[in-house]
């Protein structure tokens, strides 16, 4: 059964959301079981396929999250990771998510910057909430982890900076910065079509943020389009 409430009309439906389900952004889809307790939630806008499959997903396991954070505890999985992360996170208990997240990096040591980006977000989310034992430090601590990996790739440093420049500018200086021209300058060479992509949007954040350089940013986009991209209003859009 579908109910639907809205939240932001200043009055009951705005303080059960907030107070009750502990939501702040919108749309945000809440999976009970017949007794009210709450199974999984995720949120964001998107197509109605995606909305399928998200909920066709939260529904392959349609246990409590009680029930879930149980079995975690005595048995833990990547996926059960990833679910009680995610659902910490959006619940505002982001020294919980990242404690699931960090589990879930354990169990998959080849790849150690599995769940960096969750954490991240999740840290950046406690950061400007103030929340206690967030402070500028720890953020700077978790920003370079894929940094100090041995030999990181060349995927994974485009990866990582492209997140890393979704930091605030305060971060600039000792975070973004750097990690773009390291990046840049470790990638120059490389001939994969989609990491040249990578890089190329990476240089119009360069030329923006750090160069002011507003005509450098257009051609660094311009090089980065697809052939034919004139006829593409999407492509045109961006």
């Amino acid at each position: 059964m579908l109910f639907k409430l809205n939240g932001d009309d200043g009055g009951d439906g705005e303080s059960f959301a907030n107070e009750t389900l502990g939501i702040d952004g919108f749309p945000t889809f809440v999976v009970l079981d017949a007794q009210a307790r709450e199974i999984d939630r995720f949120s964001g806008y998107g197509d109605p396929q995606g909305w399928a499959d998200e909920l066709s997903q939260v529904l392959s396991d349609p246990t409590t999250i009680e029930e879930k954070e149980k079995r975690f505890a005595a048995a833990p999985s990547l996926a059960l990771a990833e679910r009680l992360g995610d659902w910490n996170a959006g619940r505002r208990n982001y020294e919980e998510a990242i404690a699931r997240y960090r589990v879930g990096q354990t169990l998959d040591p080849k790849r150690t910057h599995r769940f960096w980006k969750q954490i991240l977000r999740a840290g950046l989310l406690a950061f400007d909430q103030e929340a206690t034992g967030f402070d500028r430090a720890r953020l700077v601590s978790i920003a370079g982890e894929p940094f100090a990996m041995p030999a990181p790739d060349s995927e994974t440093l485009l990866s990582a900076a492209s997140e890393l420049a979704e930091m605030p500018e305060s971060f600039d200086t000792d975070v973004v910065g750097p990690a773009i021209q390291r990046v840049l300058a470790a990638t120059e060479q490389t001939t994969d079509p989609a990491q040249r992509k990578q890089r190329a949007r990476l240089l119009v954040i360069k030329a923006i943020r750090f160069d002011h350089d507003p005509a450098a940013a257009v051609a660094a986009r311009r090089d980065s389009m697809a052939e034919g991209w004139q006829d593409d209003p999407f492509a045109i859009n961006e």
